[in-house]
């Protein structure tokens, strides 16, 4: 018996072409399970940890897929790592990745997308979509250098 969310999984893979195959729906779960960007190694290792397990290579095969067809954005880290991220609904995504720790979180985009849109507008093109990279520093991080007494 499939699940409300596997059933939501197959009419979101059908929708942008795709046969709905196990490793995808393994795949799609495990992004929507996550609120921040994660990279493959990450999604590998859940699926084995849940005895779902999938090849590493029919994963980065998958990730590609589902890049390819518009589901999951892909973001650079400040260490150069792939971080991989179901799309929102809308069409924006601003990825902010720490680069003392690494960790990722999603920021609204809804002004930054108002902004481009005009410049993309002003330039005579028609908008589509657009991911932003942000590298900062966390907070827990900025806490943990305050109290060793070091600047971030």
């Amino acid at each position: 018996m499939l699940t409300d969310i596997t059933t939501d999984n197959v009419t979101l893979l059908r929708g942008v072409g795709l046969k709905a195959t196990v490793p995808r729906l393994r795949v799609l779960e495990v992004l929507q399970s996550k609120s921040c960007g994660i990279d493959v190694h990450q999604i590998y290792l859940e699926l084995l940890e849940s005895d779902r397990g999938a090849n590493l290579s029919t994963v980065y095969a998958v990730l590609k897929q589902l890049t390819a067809c518009g589901l999951v954005d892909v973001h650079w880290s400040a260490n150069r790592k792939a971080l991989y991220v179901l799309r929102s609904t809308g069409n924006h995504a601003a990825i902010a990745t720490c680069v003392s720790c690494g960790q990722s979180m999603e920021l609204p985009g809804d002004e930054l997308e108002e902004y481009v849109r005009m410049l993309v507008a002003r330039q005579g093109g028609q908008f589509r979509a657009f991911s932003v990279d942000v590298q900062v520093v966390c907070a827990a991080c900025l806490q943990h250098a305050g109290a060793l007494g070091k600047s971030a």
